[in-house]
C-alpha cells in the first residue's frame, strides 16, 4: 500500500500479535500507526502530522472499547492513570 501512495497506516490492538512489527513501529520515518491510547512503553506511536503542498493533516489512531474483553479493555484505558511501568504491550 505504501508503493502505491499511501501516505498513513492505522492499525489497532493485533498489530501486536507479531513482534516482527515492532522495528517498523519505532522506526521514526514510520508511516504505520499503533493505537495512540495503548501504554507508552509499547513501540510506535498513534499519530502523525502529514504534509503536502500547502495542507497539514494530523492522523491519531486511537482504539475504542467495542468487542473487547473488558479487563484488556480496562487496561489499555487506565494504564496511563496508574502510573505503572509494569504493563506489557503484548496483550
Amino acid at each position: 500500500l505504501i508503493g502505491d501512495g499511501v501516505d498513513c497506516l492505522t492499525s489497532g490492538n493485533h498489530i501486536f500479535r507479531n513482534q516482527d512489527i515492532f522495528n517498523e513501529l519505532d522506526n521514526p520515518n514510520t508511516k504505520i500507526l499503533r493505537p495512540d491510547n495503548y501504554p507508552d512503553l509499547c513501540p510506535g506511536k498513534g499519530y502523525t502530522l502529514l504534509s503536502k503542498e500547502d495542507s497539514k493533516l494530523l492522523v491519531v489512531n486511537l482504539m475504542g472499547r467495542v468487542f473487547m474483553k473488558e479487563f484488556i479493555a480496562d487496561l489499555i484505558f487506565n494504564i496511563n492513570q496508574s502510573g505503572s511501568q509494569d504493563y506489557s504491550c503484548n496483550l
